[in-house]
């Protein structure tokens, strides 16, 4: 089983926004999955919640990769 984390400039690229507020969107988004239980990893988020929580579809690292070949 892989789980793969998106960094902040992975969230920037994303949500079309700068680094420092990626790193704003990645604590609040943190904040929130603790509430719900799950651990977290600070200054990265879970890929697969990242995803269904912002509707961009599971696939996001798939694509990026494709992309940099």
């Amino acid at each position: 089983m892989v789980i793969n984390f998106l960094t902040a400039k992975e969230v920037s690229e994303l949500m079309k926004c700068s680094v420092p507020k990626a790193y704003v969107i990645i604590r609040e988004f943190n904040a929130q999955m603790e509430q719900e239980g799950f651990k977290t990893n600070a200054g990265r988020v879970n890929e697969e919640q990242f995803a269904k929580a912002y509707g961009f579809g599971v696939e996001i690292n798939i694509k990026q990769k494709q992309e940099q070949e």
